[in-house]
Protein backbone atom coordinates (compact mmCIF):
# COMPACT_ATOMS: atom_id res chain seq x y z
CA UNK A 1 0.00 0.00 0.00
CA UNK A 2 1.62 3.71 -1.07
CA UNK A 3 2.43 5.56 2.23
CA UNK A 4 0.45 8.69 2.05
CA UNK A 5 2.65 10.24 4.49
CA UNK A 6 5.43 9.92 2.29
CA UNK A 7 3.90 10.93 -0.84
CA UNK A 8 2.23 14.15 1.26
CA UNK A 9 5.64 15.54 2.43
CA UNK A 10 7.03 15.24 -1.26
CA UNK A 11 3.96 16.80 -2.44
CA UNK A 12 4.65 19.79 0.35
CA UNK A 13 8.77 19.67 -0.77
CA UNK A 14 7.05 20.10 -4.58
CA UNK A 15 5.46 22.70 -3.47
CA UNK A 16 8.50 24.82 -2.42
CA UNK A 17 7.35 24.55 1.87
CA UNK A 18 9.97 24.83 3.74
CA UNK A 19 11.52 21.43 5.06
CA UNK A 20 10.65 22.20 8.78
CA UNK A 21 6.99 23.30 7.92
CA UNK A 22 6.49 20.20 5.97
CA UNK A 23 8.09 17.72 8.86
CA UNK A 24 5.66 19.70 11.60
CA UNK A 25 2.69 19.54 9.10
CA UNK A 26 3.39 15.67 8.30
CA UNK A 27 4.25 14.58 12.27
CA UNK A 28 1.09 16.32 13.20
CA UNK A 29 -1.13 14.71 10.50
CA UNK A 30 0.37 11.53 11.71
CA UNK A 31 -0.34 12.13 15.38
CA UNK A 32 -3.71 12.84 14.66
CA UNK A 33 -4.54 9.43 12.81
CA UNK A 34 -2.44 7.72 14.81
CA UNK A 35 -4.19 8.56 17.87
CA UNK A 36 -7.48 8.27 16.06
CA UNK A 37 -6.48 4.01 15.82
CA UNK A 38 -6.24 3.85 19.57
CA UNK A 39 -10.20 4.16 19.66
CA UNK A 40 -10.42 7.05 22.26
CA UNK A 41 -7.73 5.42 24.78
CA UNK A 42 -6.56 7.70 27.65
CA UNK A 43 -2.96 6.25 28.02
CA UNK A 44 -0.73 7.55 25.63
CA UNK A 45 1.71 4.33 24.49
CA UNK A 46 5.45 4.60 23.72
CA UNK A 47 4.58 5.60 20.25
CA UNK A 48 2.18 8.65 20.88
CA UNK A 49 4.84 10.08 23.09
CA UNK A 50 7.92 9.69 20.90
CA UNK A 51 5.73 11.40 18.00
CA UNK A 52 4.78 14.05 20.23
CA UNK A 53 8.63 14.26 21.41
CA UNK A 54 9.29 14.54 18.19
CA UNK A 55 7.06 17.06 17.33
CA UNK A 56 7.40 19.28 20.02
CA UNK A 57 11.27 19.27 18.99
CA UNK A 58 9.96 20.56 15.76
CA UNK A 59 7.78 23.11 17.20
CA UNK A 60 10.52 24.60 19.11
CA UNK A 61 12.35 25.37 15.57
CA UNK A 62 9.57 27.44 14.54
CA UNK A 63 8.55 28.81 18.01
CA UNK A 64 12.44 30.47 18.55
CA UNK A 65 12.07 31.00 14.66
CA UNK A 66 15.25 28.50 14.29
CA UNK A 67 15.20 28.95 10.04
CA UNK A 68 18.62 28.37 9.63
CA UNK A 69 18.58 25.09 7.23
CA UNK A 70 21.65 23.61 8.65
CA UNK A 71 20.88 23.72 11.85
CA UNK A 72 17.34 21.88 11.49
CA UNK A 73 19.06 19.46 8.76
CA UNK A 74 21.46 18.43 11.63
CA UNK A 75 19.04 18.07 13.89
CA UNK A 76 16.44 15.80 11.91
CA UNK A 77 19.53 13.39 10.62
CA UNK A 78 20.79 12.62 14.18
CA UNK A 79 17.16 12.51 15.93
CA UNK A 80 16.66 9.07 17.24
CA UNK A 81 13.39 7.47 18.25
CA UNK A 82 13.33 6.09 22.45
CA UNK A 83 10.67 3.16 20.82
CA UNK A 84 10.27 1.22 17.73
CA UNK A 85 8.16 3.10 15.75
CA UNK A 86 5.55 2.58 12.66
CA UNK A 87 7.15 1.60 9.49
CA UNK A 88 4.70 4.05 7.71
CA UNK A 89 6.61 6.56 10.04
CA UNK A 90 9.68 5.52 9.39
CA UNK A 91 9.96 5.45 5.31
CA UNK A 92 8.77 8.85 5.88
CA UNK A 93 10.94 9.90 8.31
CA UNK A 94 14.39 7.99 6.47
CA UNK A 95 12.83 9.64 3.25
CA UNK A 96 12.84 13.41 5.51
CA UNK A 97 16.42 12.31 6.75
CA UNK A 98 17.66 11.48 3.06
CA UNK A 99 16.45 15.01 1.64
CA UNK A 100 18.35 16.79 4.47
CA UNK A 101 21.56 14.89 3.54
CA UNK A 102 21.70 15.57 0.07
CA UNK A 103 20.77 19.04 0.96
CA UNK A 104 23.61 19.38 3.24
CA UNK A 105 26.14 17.78 0.59
CA UNK A 106 25.09 20.50 -2.00
CA UNK A 107 25.29 23.41 0.49
CA UNK A 108 28.48 22.22 1.56
CA UNK A 109 29.60 21.66 -2.17
CA UNK A 110 28.11 25.25 -2.75
CA UNK A 111 30.23 26.71 0.22
CA UNK A 112 33.81 25.27 -0.89
CA UNK A 113 32.98 26.69 -4.78
CA UNK A 114 31.91 29.62 -3.18
CA UNK A 115 34.82 29.62 -1.10
CA UNK A 116 37.36 29.06 -3.61
CA UNK A 117 36.03 31.48 -5.85
CA UNK A 118 36.40 34.10 -3.03
CA UNK A 119 40.01 33.02 -1.61
CA UNK A 120 40.82 33.20 -5.71
CA UNK A 121 39.68 36.87 -5.76
CA UNK A 122 41.32 37.42 -2.58
CA UNK A 123 44.79 36.18 -4.21
CA UNK A 124 43.99 38.35 -7.20
CA UNK A 125 43.30 40.92 -4.56
CA UNK A 126 46.34 40.49 -2.06
CA UNK A 127 48.57 40.53 -5.43
CA UNK A 128 47.34 43.96 -6.38
CA UNK A 129 47.25 45.54 -3.32
CA UNK A 130 51.30 44.18 -3.10
CA UNK A 131 51.71 45.86 -5.98
CA UNK A 132 50.45 48.88 -5.40
CA UNK A 133 52.38 48.75 -1.89
CA UNK A 134 55.37 47.54 -3.11
CA UNK A 135 58.27 49.87 -2.03
CA UNK A 136 59.52 52.28 -4.52
CA UNK A 137 63.32 50.80 -5.85
CA UNK A 138 63.93 54.58 -6.21
CA UNK A 139 63.61 55.55 -2.98
CA UNK A 140 65.25 52.57 -1.26
CA UNK A 141 67.94 53.18 -3.34
CA UNK A 142 68.26 57.05 -2.09
CA UNK A 143 67.31 55.50 1.09
CA UNK A 144 70.63 53.05 1.14
CA UNK A 145 72.82 55.57 -0.42
CA UNK A 146 72.08 58.36 2.54
CA UNK A 147 72.39 55.10 4.69
CA UNK A 148 75.79 54.15 3.41
CA UNK A 149 77.08 58.02 4.25
CA UNK A 150 75.54 58.37 7.28
CA UNK A 151 72.83 61.17 6.32
CA UNK A 152 75.45 63.73 5.69
CA UNK A 153 73.81 66.98 4.67
CA UNK A 154 75.39 66.47 1.13
CA UNK A 155 74.08 63.08 0.88
CA UNK A 156 70.87 64.19 1.85
CA UNK A 157 70.93 67.43 -0.42
CA UNK A 158 71.71 65.35 -3.29
CA UNK A 159 69.11 62.84 -2.72
CA UNK A 160 66.25 64.80 -2.72
CA UNK A 161 66.74 66.65 -5.63
CA UNK A 162 66.89 63.46 -7.46
CA UNK A 163 63.92 62.40 -6.11
CA UNK A 164 61.78 65.52 -6.82
CA UNK A 165 63.77 65.40 -10.42
CA UNK A 166 61.84 61.97 -10.90
CA UNK A 167 58.56 63.52 -9.88
CA UNK A 168 58.55 66.53 -12.39
CA UNK A 169 59.82 64.50 -15.04
CA UNK A 170 57.33 62.10 -14.19
CA UNK A 171 59.60 59.09 -14.19
CA UNK A 172 57.08 57.29 -11.61
CA UNK A 173 54.56 55.96 -12.85
CA UNK A 174 52.79 53.95 -9.74
CA UNK A 175 50.52 56.09 -7.63
CA UNK A 176 51.42 54.40 -4.50
CA UNK A 177 55.27 55.48 -5.26
CA UNK A 178 54.45 58.80 -6.10
CA UNK A 179 53.04 59.37 -2.91
CA UNK A 180 55.97 57.52 -1.00
CA UNK A 181 58.40 59.90 -3.09
CA UNK A 182 56.67 63.25 -1.52
CA UNK A 183 56.43 62.01 1.36
CA UNK A 184 60.16 61.46 1.75
CA UNK A 185 60.53 64.75 0.16
CA UNK A 186 58.74 66.57 2.66
CA UNK A 187 60.77 64.33 5.49
CA UNK A 188 64.27 64.81 4.19
CA UNK A 189 63.81 68.66 3.79
CA UNK A 190 63.00 68.70 7.34
CA UNK A 191 65.84 66.93 8.32
CA UNK A 192 68.25 69.11 6.41
CA UNK A 193 66.79 72.62 8.31
CA UNK A 194 68.58 69.81 11.18
CA UNK A 195 71.31 68.94 8.48
CA UNK A 196 72.20 73.13 8.38
CA UNK A 197 71.96 73.82 12.26
CA UNK A 198 74.85 71.11 12.04
CA UNK A 199 77.07 72.72 9.36
CA UNK A 200 76.47 75.75 11.61
CA UNK A 201 77.31 74.08 14.64
CA UNK A 202 80.58 72.63 12.81
CA UNK A 203 81.59 76.21 11.50
CA UNK A 204 83.97 78.07 13.28
CA UNK A 205 83.18 81.57 11.82
CA UNK A 206 81.06 83.37 9.08
CA UNK A 207 83.40 82.92 6.45
CA UNK A 208 83.56 79.16 7.18
CA UNK A 209 79.64 78.77 7.07
CA UNK A 210 79.90 80.49 3.57
CA UNK A 211 82.06 77.72 2.59
CA UNK A 212 80.60 74.87 3.82
CA UNK A 213 76.79 75.95 2.87
CA UNK A 214 77.98 76.21 -0.59
CA UNK A 215 80.09 72.61 -0.42
CA UNK A 216 77.11 70.41 1.68
CA UNK A 217 74.06 72.19 -0.43
CA UNK A 218 75.55 72.90 -4.19
CA UNK A 219 72.89 75.69 -5.37
CA UNK A 220 73.76 73.52 -9.35
CA UNK A 221 71.21 70.29 -7.48
CA UNK A 222 68.33 73.01 -7.18
CA UNK A 223 67.92 74.08 -10.88
CA UNK A 224 64.53 73.25 -12.10
CA UNK A 225 63.00 72.32 -8.92
CA UNK A 226 60.72 73.67 -6.94
CA UNK A 227 60.84 72.42 -3.33
CA UNK A 228 65.12 72.05 -2.72
CA UNK A 229 65.67 75.54 -4.14
CA UNK A 230 62.83 76.92 -1.89
CA UNK A 231 64.64 75.18 0.59
CA UNK A 232 68.11 76.50 -0.27
CA UNK A 233 66.79 80.20 -0.53
CA UNK A 234 65.48 79.74 2.89
CA UNK A 235 68.83 78.56 4.63
CA UNK A 236 70.44 81.84 2.42
CA UNK A 237 67.70 83.88 3.94
CA UNK A 238 68.41 83.15 7.06
CA UNK A 239 71.38 83.36 7.24
CA UNK A 240 71.25 87.48 6.15
CA UNK A 241 68.52 87.76 9.14
CA UNK A 242 71.21 86.11 11.78
CA UNK A 243 73.56 88.60 10.06
CA UNK A 244 71.34 91.47 10.68
CA UNK A 245 70.28 90.49 14.45
CA UNK A 246 74.16 90.05 15.05
CA UNK A 247 73.75 86.78 15.19
CA UNK A 248 76.88 85.12 14.15
CA UNK A 249 78.74 87.59 15.69
CA UNK A 250 77.64 87.23 19.46
CA UNK A 251 77.81 82.98 18.71
CA UNK A 252 81.48 82.82 17.25
CA UNK A 253 82.75 84.54 20.26
CA UNK A 254 81.68 82.20 22.52
CA UNK A 255 84.01 79.09 22.40
CA UNK A 256 82.65 76.94 25.07
CA UNK A 257 79.45 74.76 24.20
CA UNK A 258 77.64 75.72 27.54
CA UNK A 259 78.01 79.57 26.72
CA UNK A 260 76.44 78.87 23.00
CA UNK A 261 73.62 76.64 24.48
CA UNK A 262 72.58 79.87 26.98
CA UNK A 263 72.98 82.28 24.11
CA UNK A 264 70.73 80.22 21.44
CA UNK A 265 68.62 79.67 24.03
CA UNK A 266 67.74 82.89 25.02
CA UNK A 267 68.15 84.16 21.00
CA UNK A 268 65.27 81.57 20.35
CA UNK A 269 63.31 82.70 23.18
CA UNK A 270 63.26 86.32 22.76
CA UNK A 271 62.15 85.31 18.61
CA UNK A 272 59.16 83.57 20.25
CA UNK A 273 58.52 86.35 22.80
CA UNK A 274 57.87 88.75 19.99
CA UNK A 275 56.00 86.69 17.71
CA UNK A 276 58.86 86.78 15.04
CA UNK A 277 59.19 83.07 15.06
CA UNK A 278 58.60 81.09 11.81
CA UNK A 279 58.42 76.77 11.75
CA UNK A 280 61.89 77.21 9.41
CA UNK A 281 63.25 79.33 11.99
CA UNK A 282 62.00 77.22 15.13
CA UNK A 283 63.35 74.00 12.55
CA UNK A 284 66.76 75.68 12.43
CA UNK A 285 67.12 77.14 15.77
CA UNK A 286 65.89 73.73 17.84
CA UNK A 287 68.19 71.89 16.03
CA UNK A 288 70.81 73.77 16.74
CA UNK A 289 70.04 73.51 20.33
CA UNK A 290 69.75 70.56 20.45
CA UNK A 291 72.64 69.67 18.55
CA UNK A 292 74.40 71.39 21.09
CA UNK A 293 73.71 69.06 23.58
CA UNK A 294 74.16 66.21 21.31
CA UNK A 295 77.89 67.67 20.52
CA UNK A 296 78.93 67.77 24.59
CA UNK A 297 77.52 64.45 25.19
CA UNK A 298 79.90 62.53 22.83
CA UNK A 299 82.25 62.07 24.76
CA UNK A 300 80.35 60.78 27.69
CA UNK A 301 79.28 58.50 25.06
CA UNK A 302 82.54 57.50 24.45
CA UNK A 303 83.98 57.14 28.13
CA UNK A 304 79.77 55.22 28.41
CA UNK A 305 81.49 52.35 25.79
CA UNK A 306 84.87 52.49 27.34
CA UNK A 307 83.60 51.27 30.27
CA UNK A 308 81.40 48.98 29.00
CA UNK A 309 84.46 47.14 27.43
CA UNK A 310 84.94 46.18 31.09
CA UNK A 311 85.18 43.12 32.97
CA UNK A 312 83.06 44.96 35.65
CA UNK A 313 81.33 46.70 33.36
CA UNK A 314 77.56 47.00 34.98
CA UNK A 315 74.85 49.17 34.87
CA UNK A 316 75.49 50.95 37.91
CA UNK A 317 79.69 51.09 37.63
CA UNK A 318 79.32 52.02 33.74
CA UNK A 319 76.75 55.08 34.56
CA UNK A 320 78.78 56.18 38.16
CA UNK A 321 82.32 56.39 36.49
CA UNK A 322 80.91 58.33 33.19
CA UNK A 323 79.55 60.48 36.50
CA UNK A 324 82.40 60.98 37.81
CA UNK A 325 84.80 61.33 34.44
CA UNK A 326 81.79 64.31 33.59
CA UNK A 327 82.45 65.81 37.01
CA UNK A 328 86.23 65.60 36.47
CA UNK A 329 86.30 67.10 33.16
CA UNK A 330 82.95 69.32 32.20
CA UNK A 331 83.49 71.26 35.83
CA UNK A 332 84.40 74.20 33.89
CA UNK A 333 80.52 75.04 32.86
CA UNK A 334 79.11 73.26 35.75
CA UNK A 335 76.81 75.80 36.99
CA UNK A 336 75.17 76.27 33.85
CA UNK A 337 72.20 75.18 32.14
CA UNK A 338 74.23 72.76 29.73
CA UNK A 339 75.66 70.83 32.55
CA UNK A 340 71.98 69.50 33.76
CA UNK A 341 70.37 69.07 30.40
CA UNK A 342 73.75 66.61 30.17
CA UNK A 343 73.08 65.35 34.14
CA UNK A 344 69.11 64.67 33.03
CA UNK A 345 70.37 63.17 29.44
CA UNK A 346 72.66 60.62 31.07
CA UNK A 347 69.88 59.72 34.15
CA UNK A 348 67.33 58.93 31.36
CA UNK A 349 69.75 56.74 29.97
CA UNK A 350 70.39 54.78 32.98
CA UNK A 351 66.98 54.51 34.24
CA UNK A 352 66.51 52.99 30.38
CA UNK A 353 69.31 50.98 30.91
CA UNK A 354 67.98 49.78 34.56
CA UNK A 355 64.68 48.67 32.65
CA UNK A 356 66.84 46.17 30.19
CA UNK A 357 68.52 44.92 33.24
CA UNK A 358 65.07 43.53 34.58
CA UNK A 359 63.84 42.40 31.26
CA UNK A 360 67.21 40.34 30.66
CA UNK A 361 66.23 39.00 34.71
CA UNK A 362 62.26 38.34 33.31
CA UNK A 363 63.76 36.34 30.28
CA UNK A 364 66.02 34.10 32.69
CA UNK A 365 63.98 34.02 34.91
CA UNK A 366 65.99 32.08 37.59
CA UNK A 367 66.07 32.84 41.30
CA UNK A 368 70.10 32.16 41.18
CA UNK A 369 70.68 34.63 38.59
CA UNK A 370 69.09 37.51 40.32
CA UNK A 371 72.11 37.42 43.05
CA UNK A 372 74.32 39.48 40.33
CA UNK A 373 74.36 42.58 37.89
CA UNK A 374 74.57 41.58 34.19
CA UNK A 375 76.71 43.25 32.09
CA UNK A 376 75.78 45.93 30.25
CA UNK A 377 77.49 45.57 27.12
CA UNK A 378 75.30 42.14 27.05
CA UNK A 379 72.11 44.36 28.01
CA UNK A 380 73.21 46.73 24.93
CA UNK A 381 73.54 43.48 22.83
CA UNK A 382 69.81 42.50 23.74
CA UNK A 383 68.71 45.87 22.72
CA UNK A 384 70.26 45.80 19.09
CA UNK A 385 69.02 42.16 18.96
CA UNK A 386 65.95 43.43 18.19
CA UNK A 387 64.43 46.41 17.88
CA UNK A 388 67.35 49.29 18.97
CA UNK A 389 64.37 51.76 19.05
CA UNK A 390 62.07 49.58 21.09
CA UNK A 391 61.32 51.10 24.66
CA UNK A 392 62.03 48.28 26.87
CA UNK A 393 58.99 49.41 28.92
CA UNK A 394 56.73 47.80 26.44
CA UNK A 395 58.75 44.57 26.28
CA UNK A 396 58.63 44.47 30.38
CA UNK A 397 55.06 45.01 30.58
CA UNK A 398 54.71 41.77 28.32
CA UNK A 399 56.98 39.38 30.08
CA UNK A 400 55.53 37.47 33.33
CA UNK A 401 56.59 38.98 36.59
CA UNK A 402 59.38 37.26 38.62
CA UNK A 403 58.16 35.31 41.59
CA UNK A 404 59.28 35.73 45.27
CA UNK A 405 63.70 36.53 44.66
CA UNK A 406 65.48 37.53 47.67
CA UNK A 407 66.77 40.74 46.20
CA UNK A 408 66.18 42.89 43.04
CA UNK A 409 69.62 43.54 40.83
CA UNK A 410 68.21 47.05 40.43
CA UNK A 411 69.50 49.33 42.91
CA UNK A 412 67.23 51.80 44.96
CA UNK A 413 67.65 55.48 44.45
CA UNK A 414 69.71 55.92 47.59
CA UNK A 415 72.71 54.27 45.30
CA UNK A 416 71.91 56.97 42.26
CA UNK A 417 73.61 60.59 43.70
CA UNK A 418 71.25 62.91 43.49
CA UNK A 419 71.26 65.96 41.11
CA UNK A 420 72.96 68.66 43.33
CA UNK A 421 75.36 66.47 44.11
CA UNK A 422 76.08 67.12 40.53
CA UNK A 423 75.51 70.87 40.89
CA UNK A 424 72.50 70.80 39.45
CA UNK A 425 69.61 72.43 41.26
CA UNK A 426 65.66 70.12 41.19
CA UNK A 427 64.96 74.17 39.98
CA UNK A 428 67.37 74.38 37.30
CA UNK A 429 66.07 70.34 36.14
CA UNK A 430 62.49 71.77 36.01
CA UNK A 431 63.15 74.74 34.14
CA UNK A 432 65.40 72.20 31.27
CA UNK A 433 62.19 70.31 31.72
CA UNK A 434 60.18 73.53 30.17
CA UNK A 435 62.43 74.42 27.92
CA UNK A 436 62.00 71.17 26.09
CA UNK A 437 58.30 72.16 26.18
CA UNK A 438 58.83 75.43 24.59
CA UNK A 439 60.49 74.04 21.70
Amino acid sequence: MANKYLNLFYQQIQQKQPFIYAMTTIVEHYSEDYWACLEGSKVKDEICLALEKFYNMLFDFVDAKKILNESVSLAIINYKFNTAMPQDFMEFFEAAKEHERSFLLELTQKRESILKALQKQEIEYLIEISKERAPSELVANCENKAAAEAFSPEVIFAQTAILEKALIHKKIIRQSHIQETEAKIVEWIFLLYQKFAEVILESTSLDQLDVLIAQKFNEELTLDLIQLKAFKEEINSQIEYFKGKDFFKQYYVKTQLADKYDFVYDFYRDLKTRSAMTSELKMTLSGLFFGIVAKAYQPMDAKKFALMKLRNGTVENVFNGVRAWMKKNYSAFNEKDLYCELVGKLQQEEETFKVWQEVSHRISDVPALRTYQPLMRNLDAMKYAGDPNQDPRDLLAELPKPGAFPHSPVKSKQNVKPMHALNCTEEETRRLINIKKIL
